[in-house]
């Protein structure tokens, strides 16, 4: 019986946790870049500073897109994130993207922007 082979992790681990567990097992198996930093770290820097214009599941719908018309990146769309390469999205974040997207640089640590990257990488699986 597997069953009595497999533990009840819901006991263990709480729901966060086990969601967590779920997208770094499919991030592992369809992974085209590796994921630089801690993306716990990196979830908890995003609803800080990214949730608001990205939402706070990333798909690009923040409250800042009921006040100013913009489109933020729809971070859970694989077919876009991608195709941008880790180096790519260390840019966007330290140097901005358009005239919505802020520059970070001198306010997010190296540590803290490669967890923001493997936290948005995990977004897009």
């Amino acid at each position: 019986l597997l069953t009595d082979a497999m533990p009840d992790w819901g006991k263990i681990f709480s729901d966060e946790q086990i969601d967590a567990l779920i997208a770094y097992m499919r991030f592992l198996g369809s992974a085209k870049h590796e994921l630089l930093g801690d993306p716990e770290h990196g979830a908890r820097l995003y609803q800080k500073y990214c949730a608001v214009c990205h939402g706070a599941e990333g798909y690009g719908d923040g409250s800042m897109t009921q006040l100013i018309d913009m489109e933020p990146a729809d971070h859970t769309n694989s077919n876009t994130m991608n195709r941008l390469s880790n180096e790519d999205l260390i840019a966007f974040i330290y140097e901005g993207n358009d005239e919505y997207m802020p520059a970070w640089r001198g306010i997010l640590d190296q540590a803290e922007v490669e967890a923001l990257v493997s936290y948005i990488r995990l977004l897009s699986q």
